[in-house]
């Protein structure tokens, strides 16, 4: 499991945007995938989508787009005093692509 937050300061700042995932692979295939949003919403978000995008595929760079997209899709984070709400979305496409990447190159 892997989980990143987007703040503005370092610490024990509270997240404007937050992603975790869980991936467990079977071979070289992906038997099951979570992914969770935090900080863009009143509760985490579960990306529904993500599991049944990723089921028994490879982590490759056409799936961890698609996947990106699927957070992005359901983000839809509040305006507040710390960031805007376009930006804080923007991050959690980013910090998707990048865990999954991470745990693609940690992969091969």
């Amino acid at each position: 499991m892997v989980y990143r937050k987007y703040c503005l300061r370092n610490g024990m700042d509270f997240p404007l945007a937050g992603v975790v995932a869980a991936v467990n692979i079977k071979g070289k295939a992906i038997s099951d995938f979570r992914l969770r949003l935090t900080g863009v919403s009143s509760s985490p978000v579960v990306v529904a989508k993500a599991c049944e995008i990723a089921g028994g595929k490879r982590l490759g760079l056409d799936l961890i787009a698609s996947l990106a997209d699927a957070s992005y899709a359901v983000a839809h984070p509040a305006e507040n005093l710390e960031a805007n709400a376009r930006r804080r979305r923007s991050m959690v496409r980013v910090m998707t692509e990048g865990i999954l990447a991470g745990i693609a190159n940690g992969l091969a």
